[in-house]
């Protein structure tokens, strides 16, 4: 029985931790547009040039 209050525990914090992570991110203001393209053009060049 302990260990299963303990893996209760466990769980209740990591569902805490995710709450707190859905709240910030719903506070943190409205989502922008993200172009996915110019992204990976920017990762590719970066990887290309930095050597």
């Amino acid at each position: 029985m302990a260990e299963d209050d303990q893996l209760d525990e466990v769980q209740l914090a990591k569902l805490e931790a995710l709450r707190a992570a859905f709240i910030a991110g719903e506070e943190s203001g409205p989502s922008t547009e993200f172009d996915f393209d110019a992204f990976l053009l920017k990762c590719a060049t970066s990887i290309l040039f930095s050597a």
